[in-house]
């Protein structure tokens, strides 16, 4: 699938693309997490923000509420998940893009710290 099918078929909107560059291998990351989560959660409620140092994935487009950040702007790519809140990320290394589905237990648990 080329990159703009992707970002079409990711429900990113100019709003999350705004001032940014969005890598593709961000949007793969991004729906990786999606697809962990659309097993607890509507996918509509997991929204996305690109900024600068990371790409965050939230609840409810809530920058309170983070899931989970994609820290792939330099060499080693991190996946940052949350245990306390959005102060709280710890950073997981990544090998590959796919590591991210050995973090599923994370996942789910930060999003059900929300509920």
């Amino acid at each position: 699938m080329d990159f703009i099918a992707l970002v079409k078929e990711s429900g990113i909107t100019e709003k999350d693309l705004s001032g940014s560059a969005i890598s593709q291998v961000e949007l793969e990351g991004s729906q990786i997490v999606k697809a962990i989560l659309r097993e607890h959660i509507p996918s509509p409620k997991i929204a996305f923000r690109d900024t600068q140092s990371y790409f965050g994935i939230l609840l409810d487009d809530n920058n309170r509420k983070p899931l989970a950040r994609l820290h792939f702007n330099s060499a080693n790519k991190y996946l940052e998940v949350f245990h306390n809140g959005k102060d709280k990320g710890e950073k997981k290394l990544l090998q590959d893009i796919d590591d991210i589905f050995t973090y599923k237990k994370e996942l789910v648990e930060t999003l059900k710290q929300y509920e």
